[in-house]
């Protein structure tokens, strides 16, 4: 499908074309800012992030004071900017808006900054950050500021991130959608599914810095995704010399958690070496219960589950300053992971007119997955001048999993003592992903006007390997009907260009186009003669961004934007064949399976700094829903399938009281309007729900140096799968710090769900002559006990490369 540029947009271009050849001939010559800051003592503040920012808030180009507090940010063209400036014991500051004139060598006025008081208590740099920042482009949690957060995995902290929900099949939803793309250090992981909630479950927070959530990314971003971006950063420290930390986590509720971790960290000079390896043990129980009513039948089904997961995460790099303008930089990031899944059903079949037992079926799943997941990535980064740098970055990442499943299945009669038959199957499944990618960007300022370009290509190969077996009188019969072999393969080339164009003094435009040509093929081998075995796809899409920003000083910024994201079916949904979940339920890939595509409007407003909110509607066709059919008489089969379309409204919230000086409180708030429209062979889906939640965290310090998080969580009911609706539920989670031994050892105790309101998720559906109410019950209600020994250099590092010593602002562009 193409998408077609309408008159409005192409008369935009032009006269952004226009404005940009105008731009380029009133360049004119860079100017330069001093200045000193200071604390309340009138003493110099050394090591504080100087930012300068443009009026819309767009960071430009920074730098770091000095021991005597002095700054000066050089090749700065002429324009409206203010200055953010951060320091780990101090309140951030914003200066009001102030202009540049050609060739002006401004000298600001002394800064002083207030000194923070809740921030005392903290040596680690991150941990002066609060735990939520509520951006124009993106929410940032980050991890290490949040006591709650200690023993979580991955997709846990996924969970307690504001305006994000782990629905019951471990899917992430943002802001009511599903179709989120997962990053990690900025580069995309291709995982989804089981395969993707096995890789974040093996990430621990202890080596998580923040979660970056962007609901509405720049062209540069790769177009995959409906729901936007999730960026997990890994933990990297900032301290001189040798340093580290030793850290362990253990967590019980119905069943123990258990992590130990090490990192380290050498920064000299022009080298930065760093580590992180965690070992794990978890224990995860999942729970069903579930009544279905289908042809005249009732199918009672108890569902047990205990999956025991232990392995070892390890990620490093290295980052290397040639000179000025040249730097180096490699990454790794290795997760080994072995994992045992046991569950146990019991389901009595009834006649619904007589309520008379018919039969019962106990079955069970026992398997051994084993998954390794690797990723190499590195980059080149060349500024030449002030307002010119390039990027080439290029990765590559494997994943290998491999699953042995015994599944033993005893019909009884009504009596439950009775043997009336056994059906006991074996599969085996060997599945790899490869993952190539390069991609080059471009930045260069004409003045101040911002330009952006790239390309990139990208290459996934997949091949998944499914054996079934009958077990008949202890002997193994390959069952040449379920077996089969399938294979996928997709390229992807892309390329970008962004434009960032100030109109006027308080507004900005921000355009930018996006082009991908994916191939796909998906090819079916198997012994038996089917169908549908090369399924072959080659389609352009364009993706455009269109946004306009509007600032006045810190008391206002304002901005719009749409654009148009794609979301391409998993490999696993594509795979037609058969896998038998138990005797009574089938799940069946279709190879048919069209990419969501999806048009997202937003508005964003921000006033003081504080209230913050956006408005959003979001319009997505071929929409990916798993669909329950009724097969013969008492079977179920689970089938992905395109819906018509969904249409999501939402509004979101956020701000932040000092009720006093030791107490915070941030609150959030969403509210969304949801359509989900489809027909389908055996059923027709017309559902609608209005969902909202709200969350309250709660920060407090308390004597002796104890401080505290208290948040309380709630969401409204919601639809799952496209076709089922969720009962609301809420949670409350507390935890208490406190350092010890000159801030080197911290103590972290924690309280998870400590009402237990948040582990059963009711959910009930009718359609397809088939009705449905159940309940998945999840180990949410949790204590734990967490320690950090932090030991060596404990000296924040000096000035480095602007690229280095400021990552943190560049993280945060919304380019």
């Amino acid at each position: 499908m193409y998408f077609k540029t309408s008159g409005l947009i192409k008369a935009l271009l032009y006269i952004i074309i226009l404005l940009s050849f105008h731009e380029l001939e009133a360049r004119q010559l860079p100017s330069g800012i001093t200045g000193i800051v200071q604390d309340s003592e009138n003493q110099p503040v050394e090591f504080a992030t100087i930012s300068l920012l443009t009026a819309d808030s767009l960071f430009v180009k920074g730098e770091v004071t000095n021991g005597n507090g002095e700054f000066t940010i050089r090749n700065v063209d002429p324009g409206t900017y203010r200055l953010q400036i951060r320091n780990v014991a101090f309140e951030r500051y914003y200066s009001d808006l102030f202009d540049i004139e050609s060739g002006e060598s401004k000298t600001m006025e002394t800064i002083t900054l207030v000194r923070s008081v809740s921030q005392m208590e903290e040596v680690n740099v991150t941990a002066a950050r609060p735990i939520i920042e509520i951006f124009p482009d993106k929410t940032v949690f980050n991890v290490e500021g949040s006591i709650n957060a200690a023993g979580n995995d991955g997709l846990e902290l996924l969970g307690k991130a504001p305006g994000i929900l782990i629905d019951p099949d471990n899917n992430i939803v943002v802001q009511g959608r599903s179709g989120v793309r997962v990053y990690i250090n900025g580069r995309p992981s291709r995982l989804s599914g089981d395969d993707l909630t096995a890789m974040l479950q093996s990430m621990q927070s202890d080596n998580i810095e923040s979660i970056e959530i962007i609901t509405n990314p720049s062209s540069r971003y790769d177009a995959e995704g409906n729901a936007g971006i999730i960026n997990i950063r890994l933990k990297k420290n900032v301290r001189l010399g040798f340093n580290g930390s030793l850290n362990s986590n253990f967590t019980q509720g119905r069943h123990g958690r258990t992590s130990h971790g090490l990192n380290t960290n050498y920064q000299e000079g022009k080298v930065n070496i760093y580590s992180n390896l965690t070992g794990f043990y978890n224990n995860f129980q999942s729970d069903f219960v579930d009544t279905k009513i289908q042809n005249n039948l009732i199918l009672d089904q108890e569902s047990l589950g205990l999956d025991r997961n232990q392995g070892i995460n390890f990620s490093s790099g290295i980052i290397y300053d040639l000179n000025e303008k040249h730097s180096l930089s490699l990454t790794s990031n290795v997760i080994l992971n072995d994992r045992n899944e046991d569950t146990n059903s019991n389901t009595p079949i009834t006649n619904a007119d007589n309520s008379l037992l018919r039969e019962i079926l106990f079955s069970n799943v026992n398997s051994n997955i084993q998954s390794n997941n690797y990723l190499f990535s590195g980059n080149y980064r060349f500024e030449p001048s002030g307002n010119t740098t390039i990027d080439v970055d290029a990765s590559f990442s494997k994943f290998s999993r491999t699953s042995d499943a015994d599944q033993p299945n005893t019909w009884f009669g009504p009596d439950g003592s009775t043997v009336q038959r056994e059906v006991n199957n074996r599969f085996l499944t060997d599945s790899g992903i490869d993952l190539w990618a390069a991609q080059t960007d471009l930045e260069h300022s004409f003045g101040r006007l911002q330009f952006s370009t790239g390309g990139k290509y990208s290459r996934i190969s997949t091949t998944n390997d499914f054996t079934f077996y009958d077990i008949v009188a202890g002997t193994q019969i390959r069952d040449i009907n379920k077996s089969n072999e399938f294979e996928y393969k997709e390229e992807i080339f892309a390329g970008y260009m962004i434009l960032q164009l100030p109109v006027g003094e308080k507004f900005r435009l921000n355009t930018g186009l996006r082009i991908e040509h994916t191939l796909s093929d998906g090819t079916l081998t198997s012994e038996q003669e089917i169908q549908n075995q090369n399924v072959q796809r080659n389609y352009t899409d364009l993706f455009p961004n269109v946004g306009i920003s509007y600032t006045n000083g810190t008391r206002a910024m304002l901005g719009f934007s749409v654009g148009r994201r794609i979301n391409r079916p998993s490999y696993q949904d594509l795979n037609p064949f058969e896998s038998k979940l138990s005797e009574l339920v089938f799940f069946k890939g279709n190879p048919f399976l069209e990419p969501e595509k999806t048009m997202n409007y937003q508005f964003n407003f921000s006033f003081n700094q504080k209230l913050t909110g956006s408005i959003g509607h979001s319009v997505t066709s071929n929409f990916f829903a798993s669909i329950l059919e009724v097969l013969e008489t008492e079977k179920t089969i689970v089938i992905p399938q395109n819906m018509d379309n969904i249409n999501i409204t939402s509004f979101n919230i956020s701000y932040p009281l000092r009720v006093m000086r030791n107490w915070e409180i941030i609150g959030f708030g969403g509210l969304n309007r949801e359509y989900y429209r489809g027909q389908f062979q055996n059923a027709d889906i017309d559902l609608s729900v209005t969902t909202y939640n709200f969350r309250f965290q709660n920060s407090v310090t308390l004597p002796a140096g104890i401080s505290m998080d208290a948040t309380y969580a709630y969401y409204s009911p919601f639809i799952w799968r496209g076709s089922l609706n969720i009962q609301s539920f809420s949670r409350i989670d507390i935890g208490f710090r406190k350092n010890f031994l000159e801030e080197r050892l911290q103590l972290r105790i924690t309280g998870a769900d400590i009402l237990r309101q948040g582990g059963d998720f009711i959910y009930s559906g009718n359609y397809g002559g088939m009705d449905i109410l159940g309940v998945r019950s999840i180990d949410t209600l949790r204590g734990g006990i967490s320690l950090t020994w932090r030991f060596g250099n404990q000296e924040l590092r000096a000035a480095k490369r602007r690229t280095s010593a400021l990552e943190e602002e560049t993280q945060r562009l919304s380019d």
